[in-house]
């Protein structure tokens, strides 16, 4: 038998923050949960999805290294005033850790050396390279170096000000190129129905969660939910009624889990995964229980009136060994499939949970 988990009482009666709660963001949990895979899966992923959603994104800015402390100051100050977001090293090596560590919109500075070090990094650390310089034979150097563009020392010179503006157009272009590259991954992990995750989503995702649990030596459950007789809904009260309901339901599934720990995917069609780290079987029964509950309580609002909805649940849940993950992955799938079948079989509207099935050598 399967060992439950200390917090097994403290999780009956987690709630959702009521920011989510209020809002119905299945998002904000599945990129909550993300966001501790990457850091314990790949912690040098500072700019991936789960930190975009999340509300901190690499945003696009100037990166001010230049040693002259007036010229400095007065490139700060005018940048600030003109809404452009400025960080400003004192060193070289600072300014290469930086750019090492995420993307900037562009790079002001004084220094050959640092133009060659930039150029040197891996593609992408920085957009664009400009020398500032009261010099036109440092100017040149720049160039060869990997400068794009040269801009004055001084910054009250008709130079100046049409550099300024066009450093203003390039930060404006990265930011906006951020938005969109952030808003097509987000589509393409979302389903825009219910905004829990998608089927693609949750074959990317899953095996990561059976990666953790197979490095801590922790278990996991995986269930399947599934609305009953969602066709006869559809025909009943039309399909718009019917998409009402699908959103309520992920909804209402999501409200009952712990944020930042479970997580609910729209596997297809009117069937939704919910997945359940450090969760053993006999507690997952449990947490399905309560999920099916949460869903007969109260009939499903919509424009057409209340509709009384039901689901079953198919649990499969295992404590992971690290040498037996390798199918791991389809067999809780197959488990808990053949659990919800069960349930529908038994007469719908119940929880079943199955084990999975040992591969023979």
């Amino acid at each position: 038998m399967r060992s439950e988990s200390p917090d097994f009482a403290s999780r009956c009666t987690d709630e959702v923050p009521a920011s989510s709660a209020e809002t119905g963001e299945a998002a904000t949990f599945i990129f909550e949960r993300q966001a501790k895979l990457d850091r314990m899966l790949a912690p040098s992923n500072e700019a991936s999805l789960a930190t975009l959603l999340l509300g901190h994104p690499p945003l696009p800015a100037v990166l001010l290294a230049i040693q002259s402390s007036p010229v400095r100051d007065r490139y700060a100050q005018l940048l600030h005033k003109a809404n452009i977001r400025v960080e400003l090293v004192d060193h070289r090596r600072e300014a290469l850790s930086k750019l090492e560590a995420r993307n900037y919109a562009v790079l002001l500075t004084d220094q050959l050396d640092l133009i060659l070090g930039v150029r040197a990094l891996a593609t992408g650390s920085v957009t664009h390279i400009v020398f500032v310089t009261g010099s036109a034979d440092s100017a040149n150097s720049a160039l060869d170096a990997g400068a794009n563009d040269v801009m004055p020392e001084r910054t009250e010179n008709t130079h100046f000000w049409a550099q300024l503006y066009n450093t203003r157009r390039i930060v404006s272009f990265a930011a906006s190129l951020n938005t969109a590259i952030t808003d097509n991954r987000i589509l393409s992990a979302m389903d825009e129905l219910t905004q829990c995750g998608n089927r693609r989503f949750f074959d990317q995702q899953f095996p990561r969660e059976l990666a953790r649990a197979s490095r801590l030596r922790r278990n996991l459950s995986l269930v399947l939910a599934d609305i009953d007789l969602f066709k006869e809904i559809n025909d009943r009260y039309g399909h718009p009624e019917g998409d009402e309901v699908l959103r309520q339901f992920g909804d209402r599934l999501t409200r009952s889990l712990r944020f930042g720990e479970d997580w609910v995917a729209r596997y297809g069609g009117e069937e939704f995964a919910v997945v359940l780290p450090e969760t053993a079987e006999l507690q997952a029964c449990a947490i399905a229980e309560r999920l099916r509950e949460s869903i007969a309580v109260a009939p499903f609002q919509t424009e057409a009136g209340p509709i009384a909805v039901t689901a079953s649940f198919g649990v499969c849940g295992v404590a992971v060994d690290p040498a037996s993950t390798k199918e791991l992955n389809a067999q809780m799938v197959r488990a808990a499939d053949a659990a919800l079948y069960a349930s529908k079989r038994a007469g719908r509207n119940c929880v079943k949970s199955a084990a999975i099935e040992k591969s023979t050598p």
